[in-house]
């Protein structure tokens, strides 16, 4: 009888290990804020390679960028110095099994001195809040950013 009570405890704590082990599948959702945050941490890196990494190829805005055009912008902000991006929220719009979404995404952008000479050069040296409105496509089973509006082209561009 003893036996079967170590028979029955080892089944249960392998059971237990099988069910919190296994996998949990990502939602949509969660999918989606991991490109949000990609992206944010590629530009915070100085990474532009890894910040265009989350846009899709057609990508096209309301200002009439394309996906060449954010590249260009992407370069010249991040000579101009560190860029630290804080998001204060992020509300995602994406119906179960859609192929298309949407995020309204608020936050700051900081941007630092090129290089460090003297202690001001370690304050940011231009900031700006933002509400941003951003349009995704699912594709190969990754979410791609097709859209940024909301963030005017001097925002972008200066």
């Amino acid at each position: 009888m003893k036996w079967f009570a170590v028979a029955a405890v080892s089944a249960a704590v392998v059971a237990v290990a099988v069910v919190a082990l296994r996998p949990v599948a990502e939602t949509d959702e969660d999918q989606i804020r991991a490109v949000i945050t990609s992206g944010q941490k590629a530009l915070e890196a100085a990474d532009v390679k890894g910040a265009l990494a989350v846009l899709d190829d057609d990508y096209a805005d309301g200002g009439g960028r394309k996906k060449d055009a954010m590249k260009g912008i992407t370069f010249m902000a991040l000579r101009r110095g560190p860029v630290i991006i804080a998001i204060s929220d992020a509300k995602i719009d994406v119906a179960p099994g859609a192929s298309v979404a949407t995020a309204v995404v608020t936050g700051i952008a900081l941007q630092g001195a090129a290089s460090v000479v003297e202690a001001k050069d370690l304050l940011p040296t231009r900031g700006r809040a933002f509400e941003a409105t951003i349009s995704f496509v699912k594709g190969d089973a990754e979410w791609r950013i097709t859209r940024i509006d909301g963030i005017s082209a001097s925002f972008l561009d200066g």
